[in-house]
């Protein structure tokens, strides 16, 4: 996922906002997965389009194999909006 809800703020939030070394965001926070609540980690290393994964192991919400990663990404960020 490119998108999670940040727990202590419960503010809706792109890996991109963690990422930035400006931001109050961290990547030892709690985050939780915006369609099925459970927790979500942010993982620095991973790719762009996957920088939040459920801690469970369970599939990506946003997932869609017939969708690009592209795709996803805006779906995403338009919610995010």
């Amino acid at each position: 996922m490119f998108t999670a809800i940040h727990r202590p703020s419960d503010q809706l939030i792109s890996g991109l906002d963690v990422m930035d070394p400006q931001s109050l965001f961290s990547d030892t926070d709690t985050y939780r997965c915006l369609l099925c609540n459970d927790e979500v980690e942010f993982n620095r290393r991973a790719d762009q389009h996957e920088l939040f994964t459920h801690s469970s192991g369970k599939n990506d919400c946003f997932g869609r194999p017939q969708n690009s990663d592209v795709h996803q990404v805006g779906c995403e960020q338009a919610i995010k909006m």
